[in-house]
């Protein structure tokens, strides 16, 4: 859009001036963006509905997270869906990630009702249910070579929920690959 515009002050005129206004879009988020971390690469997404990256205000660092995707209700039937995230990192080193949920709480812990977890290599890291705020988590990589992470979100789809990770970060580890 274009503006002219002119001032007046004491009943004198300004020369006219113009203003050109450019719409800039923002770049897209992206995962690496989103988790905060370039050391994460080979990210992939899926289940039955695949992660998003959100405008996030109240992320733990910058203003973007990746979310878990939107699982749809299932008519009571009990039927689980899933949605995961996973990435790799390489080498020895810490990861430390926040995340969060919003599902249906398992105050005795033996139900699978609703929940986050965090995998590496297969192996259990740390799970969360009910309505908590910002936790962080850290896993250590003693052996050197690819490390697979996996974030799953289990629900039984009664309610909107929702599991967000913001600001993984890996120390000491490398990438073996630069996502475009």
């Amino acid at each position: 859009a274009t503006i002219v515009a002119m001032a007046v002050r004491d009943g004198k005129q300004s020369d006219y001036v113009e203003v050109t206004i450019t719409r800039v879009e923002p770049d897209p988020i992206t995962f690496e963006s989103a988790l905060g971390e370039s050391k994460l690469y080979g990210i992939a997404t899926g289940g039955d509905a695949e992660w998003l990256t959100v405008d996030d205000p109240s992320a733990k660092v910058g203003a973007a997270s990746a979310r878990s995707g939107v699982l749809v209700e299932d008519d009571d039937d009990g039927t689980q869906q899933t949605s995961w995230l996973a990435a790799k990192v390489h080498g020895k080193g810490t990861l430390t990630f926040w995340w969060r949920v919003n599902c249906e709480p398992d105050p005795r812990g033996k139900y699978t009702y609703d929940y986050a977890s965090c995998e590496v290599d297969g192996e259990f890291v740390a799970r969360t249910d009910g309505e908590k705020d910002w936790v962080q988590i850290s896993k250590t990589f003693d052996v050197g070579g690819d490390h697979v992470v996996r974030w799953t979100y289990l629900t039984d789809g009664w309610e909107s929920e929702v599991a967000v990770i913001s600001d993984a970060n890996v120390i000491n580890g490398t990438s073996n690959l630069v996502l475009n």
